[in-house]
């Protein structure tokens, strides 16, 4: 029977929709003042998150305990970094502007030193090449001066409005360096509120965005930010040898080039050592020739060693088998996603994992084969291991088939050799791990296509049910949320044999399925 919304309700809906969005919006935009302090605390939380890690675990210390000093000495290693390269940035671009007018004059002599050098080309080329070149020969004076004042104007402007918000920008300071240092120290915690408050079903699909921009863009943007960091290092090595003004200001500049799209370090490089060569300075045109150089080698070498990623999901009702570019046999689950390379290069062979999966491991004792998920990875050389990692879900499980295999957990900052038929089960929220003997059969029985549920709440087999069938099951009772259930189901099991079975075991369900829908109630309601 088909279930039909009135058009009133409908309409309502959106309306409440379209409400909700305007509403957000500009509350956000008046909040957003206020609230950037916090924001900037957590940005500077997350960097500095994994250096704190790193070092806790090193150091054996409790983060909330004995980490206070730990967390604070680098803090302030990231503020006092920050705040020399932004004081110097800020100097060079004040010089920079105030400087303008004479480089600009130098700039104009230069072109026409370079025009009479080249007028006997100059004179053979079309009328319209010549026309165009002069006329904007001639409105240069022009186009420079409206520059500089749409330049200068709102520089002095910005520069009094700051001036006026120093003590406001005094105690914004001071929040975020107490907001980015509990964030640290309750980093953990407050991830744990924010999911409680969320509603259910947002939280599902924003831990699995989370784990797939964690690793996928995440990790294109750390790479662009290293590559980055090196191309400005390399610039300013090479520009500070040069003795050229403002070097440390252009460094900056040509390196962010590199992080745009289809820009590089030698569009700004290569046509600046031209004009060099054109001014006759030609040892200044070979060394910024070299600069750029030593930037494409590095960068043709990190491109050498940075395959592609690759993505293999997994629909809903879906299982399927791969073969990595190492040999290693991989059968994925419904609703999951394996990241990995194109090809492994480095000493080890990592992947990354959002939901469920079973690895059989090529052996190669020289390079370790990792599964990562989340703050869970797995180490392992030549075995065979079962992976369940889905983002709704409160445990993440490493159960070992063959071999051995290290587990590490809680930031990598805990760990333990598993034998086959040990299972391993960290708790994400509690972030404990515990070891478990598991029934391989439970284990593996999605390998053929059987269903099986052991000790497991209504909400979380509805949940596992849908990666299995492609249906969304929407209930609303809560009498049967803290009753478990042992079921078991063979491969062919339809939907409607899993429910009546359900149903009788429950001894009050009913269900009714419209379109791609699975509406579940008591039979009392």
């Amino acid at each position: 029977m088909e279930n039909r919304r009135p058009y009133w309700q409908v309409a309502v809906s959106l309306l409440f929709s379209i409400l909700a969005t305007a509403a957000f919006i500009v509350i956000g935009i008046r909040l957003i003042g206020f609230l950037m302090p916090f924001v900037i605390g957590w940005i500077v939380a997350s960097i500095a998150t994994p250096l704190v890690n790193w070092l806790e675990k090193r150091m054996k210390i409790v983060k909330k305990l004995g980490s206070a000093l730990i967390v604070i000495l680098v803090l302030a290693a990231i503020i006092l970094v920050s705040y020399f390269a932004v004081s110097r940035l800020v100097t060079e671009v004040t010089g920079l502007i105030r400087d303008f007018p004479d480089l600009y004059e130098q700039t104009e002599t230069g072109l026409e030193k370079i025009g009479q050098t080249l007028s006997g080309v100059f004179v053979r080329l079309p009328e319209g090449i010549q026309n165009g070149w002069t006329s904007l020969v001639e409105n240069l004076d022009d186009y420079m001066g409206n520059l500089m004042s749409k330049v200068s104007e709102p520089t002095v402007t910005a520069a009094g409005n700051a001036a006026k918000k120093v003590p406001y920008m005094l105690v914004s300071f001071i929040v975020m360096i107490m907001s980015a240092y509990f964030f640290i120290v309750q980093r953990e915690d407050v991830i744990h509120w924010m999911k409680g408050i969320a509603p259910e079903a947002v939280t599902k699909r924003m831990a699995m965005v989370m784990d797939n921009l964690k690793y996928a863009v995440g990790g294109y943007f750390k790479a662009q930010f290293k590559i980055m960091g090196i191309v400005f290092l390399i610039l300013l090595a090479g520009l500070g040898f040069l003795k050229i003004h403002y070097f440390v200001l252009i460094a900056f500049l040509i390196a962010f080039l590199d992080f745009l799209p289809f820009f590089g370090t030698g569009t700004a490089m290569i046509p600046w050592a031209v004009y060099e060569v054109f001014m006759g300075e030609y040892k200044v045109a070979a060394a910024l020739l070299i600069t750029v150089s030593s930037v494409a080698v590095y960068l043709a070498v990190q491109n050498r060693q940075a395959p592609d990623v690759l993505q293999a999901y997994i629909p809903t009702a879906e299982t399927r088998n791969i073969t990595l570019p190492d040999g290693t046999q991989v059968m994925i689950n419904s609703r999951s996603t394996l990241l990995y390379p194109q090809r492994f290069t480095g000493d080890t062979r990592c992947v990354y994992l959002v939901g469920e999966a079973d690895f059989k491991v090529k052996r190669d004792e020289r390079h370790p084969f990792i599964v990562k998920s989340s703050d869970f990875q797995i180490t392992a050389l030549g075995t065979e291991f079962n992976v369940t990692a889905y983002p709704e879900e409160e445990e993440v499980t490493a159960t070992l088939i063959s071999g051995k295999v290290l587990v590490e957990y809680n930031d990598q900052k805990e760990q333990k050799i598993l034998e086959p038929n040990e299972q391993l089960a960290y708790n994400k929220h509690t972030r404990s791990g515990s070891v478990l003997r598991p029934d391989m059969q439970d284990v593996t029985a999605w390998h053929r296509g059987e269903i099986v549920f052991r000790s497991m709440t209504m909400e979380e087999i509805f949940t596992r049910l849908e990666r299995k069938y492609p249906y969304t099951f929407v209930y609303s009772f809560r009498s049967l949320r803290e009753d478990r259930f042992n079921l078991s189901f063979g491969p062919n099991a339809s939907i409607e044999e899993v429910l009546d079975i359900i149903a009788r075991v429950t001894g009050n369900l009913e269900y009714k399925i419209v379109g791609d829908k699975c509406y579940l109630s008591h039979l009392t309601e």
